[in-house]
């Protein structure tokens, strides 16, 4: 009887965790299925007499005899079990719904993306609109990326000598200064329009060493609310004459 409660309890088991798609219920469901395994023993010890329970803990265990062919077999038995068991749950179970899961988000999210359309009931037209492309981690804002691109995990994104998106200030005092200050001071402490004096390449100072990297760092940033990584120009961002202090 317990042999085929145990089976029962496997296979429903296997079937209700292979449809578990998120990790924390995945997690929940699991525990869940451990503590029924287990209900037999809690109702022995909630349940059964207290002089029941010493009478069954004070009975001898029966002596049974292992050879090391016995041994071996029995551990090969549970080894192929346990084998077959994952392997078979794996084929039929979890790489169907993998694949489904695979076709659903191709349908729903794979494909071009960058457009908007609209219909004409009037002149029966469908009119479309080419949108920018979006950013390579839709979900992340615009500090997440800036964080993620000066992180150095590896030689191929180690930043160079100018961050692509933060703009790194020389002291404490000049850190809290610089996240306190608003727009009305920035536009005092710069006033002038970056993209004909400093972007363009025939502007005034378009080669400062001290301006030129500050300005693309700042261009790059402003190009994250357009969806655009690395922008170099007011162009790159689909937007002319945008003046970043105006």
């Amino acid at each position: 009887a317990r042999v085929a409660i145990a089976s029962v309890l496997l296979v429903a088991g296997i079937l209700w965790l292979a449809r578990t798609t998120s990790i924390e219920e995945l997690m929940l469901n699991a525990v869940a299925l451990n503590a029924i395994l287990d209900v037999d023993e809690f109702l022995f010890a909630g349940m059964m007499p207290i002089k029941l329970q010493h009478a069954v803990q004070s009975l001898e265990p029966i002596q049974v005899k292992y050879s090391r062919r016995r041994s071996q077999c029995e551990t090969l038995v549970h080894l192929s079990l346990i084998l077959t068991t994952v392997l078979l749950a794996y084929s039929l179970l979890l790489v169907p719904l993998s694949s489904s899961m695979q076709i659903v988000k191709n349908e729903l999210c794979g494909g071009n993306q960058t457009f908007v359309v609209s219909y004409n009931r009037q002149t029966q037209e469908i009119i479309g609109l080419k949108t920018v492309e979006m950013l390579e981690n839709p979900n992340l804002t615009a500090m997440e990326v800036a964080v993620k691109s000066h992180i150095a995990n590896s030689p191929e994104t180690t930043p160079g000598e100018v961050p692509d998106y933060i703009s790194f200030a020389a002291s404490r005092r000049a850190f809290g200064a610089d996240v306190s200050r608003t727009m009305a001071e920035k536009a005092r402490q710069f006033p002038l329009c970056f993209e004909p004096f400093v972007v363009n390449e025939n502007g005034l100072l378009h080669n400062d060493p001290a301006l030129r990297p500050m300005v693309d760092v700042l261009l790059r940033t402003a190009g994250l609310a357009y969806g655009r990584e690395m922008a170099s120009s007011c162009q790159d961002q689909g937007i002319l004459g945008l003046d970043l202090w105006v």
